[in-house]
């Protein structure tokens, strides 16, 4: 077994260990110096976090790039409270001035609700947000610099009442010096925040899709991670790596790894050791995919089995078993809001995928768990 670090890390992605993704970086970076207004949706675990870490990095000293994480928010108040400890992140080198006006604006959003005998902050009080929405602005004003400010899983925010009116009526107005970008995981609950005329963030934003790793990028990336560390692995290895783990970021991060440590140094990995590391790779994920897949109801089950055997959820094969299109259309919405299933647009007409290839594979290797 390596007693070395593995070269790959797939808990978190990081910043400093690209797998292509120049030519997105690039187009969000030219939209953020024109004032655009951009939403990024991916599913969980395809490196949207690790790409504005990239992001911020690539703007250098030119812009200030400010990270803001929604997860979890619930009412004003706590979604005013995470914008302030973004800004609270802001880098040292920033003028003292800038740096006092960012802490007292930010105090002051402490203090609403503060006053006599402590009494709670009324969360659905506008106040503390209209405040600290006004930051991005005045930094950019006192500092020269364009401001971008990211709001990560921004989908959040969607069951919180009156929070996308309060964020457009300020954000309208900074498109001159401040850029925003939205990102989230929940791509329906996304595009329902920007595709009803009745909502106000409605038609705002340029989108984009973060698709999985490009397999050129990808297998150079992992040949040149095994090289590094005195290894190899095979032509055949790495096409059957690329096609188990179909580019998703942190499969392909998880089963590099795992191939990784099945090779001595100087040793080399072939098409054997890839299938024996997936196996032990599904095989440690195959309860959590149990659990799953006894969570969904038959009509979902028979999508996904269709599905996994390549067959059309509305063929003949469907019928033979009593899917309706409008049952199996009430079925894809179901497991596309649950995060199992997305849009495939790398083909010529989109299709439907399975997000984690590591539980595609699981389903079509358990034939007891889909009869």
């Amino acid at each position: 077994m390596p007693s070395e670090v593995s070269p790959f890390r797939f808990a978190e992605l990081a910043p400093d260990d690209p797998v292509g993704r120049d030519e997105v970086i690039e187009a969000l970076l030219e939209r953020a110096r024109n004032g655009r207004f951009v939403l990024l949706t991916a599913p969980r675990r395809f490196g949207k976090t690790t790409l504005v870490h990239r992001l911020r990095k690539a703007a250098g000293k030119d812009m200030i790039v400010v990270i803001a994480d929604l997860q979890g928010v619930r009412d004003l108040t706590m979604l005013a409270r995470r914008l302030a400890d973004a800004w609270r992140s802001l880098p040292a080198s920033l003028p003292r001035k800038v740096l006092d006006h960012v802490s007292a604006r930010l105090a002051s959003v402490t203090a609403f609700g503060a006053g006599i005998g402590l009494r709670a902050p009324d969360p659905s009080d506008p106040a503390p947000l209209e405040t600290v929405l006004e930051v991005p602005i005045e930094v950019a004003q006192r500092t020269g610099k364009r401001v971008l400010v990211v709001l990560d899983e921004f989908q959040e925010i969607a069951p919180i009442d009156g929070a996308d009116a309060i964020i457009r009526s300020k954000i309208q107005h900074h498109t001159d010096r401040v850029s925003y970008l939205f990102q989230g995981s929940e791509e329906s609950i996304l595009l329902g925040l920007y595709d009803h005329g009745d909502r106000p963030l409605f038609g705002q934003p340029e989108r984009f899709r973060l698709a999985p790793f490009d397999p050129t990028d990808l297998a150079e990336f992992v040949a040149a991670r095994f090289r590094a560390t005195r290894r190899s692995i095979t032509t055949a290895g790495l096409e059957r790596y690329i096609a188990a783990t179909g580019g998703h970021p942190q499969r392909a991060m998880r089963l590099a790894d795992a191939i990784w440590q099945r090779t001595p140094e100087r040793g080399q990995a072939d098409v054997a050791d890839v299938d024996a590391a997936l196996a032990a790779a599904i095989d440690e994920a195959s309860v959590g995919f149990a659990d799953l897949w006894g969570a969904l109801d038959h009509y979902e089950r028979w999508v996904l089995g269709l599905i996994v055997d390549d067959l059309s959820i509305f063929g003949p094969q469907a019928d033979a078993i009593g899917l309706g299109q409008g049952t199996a259309r009430g079925a894809v919405d179901r497991l596309r809001r649950k995060r199992i299933l997305r849009e495939d647009t790398s083909y010529a007409k989109p299709a439907l995928a399975i997000i984690d290839p590591f539980f595609a594979i699981w389903l079509h290797r358990t034939a007891s768990a889909r009869s």
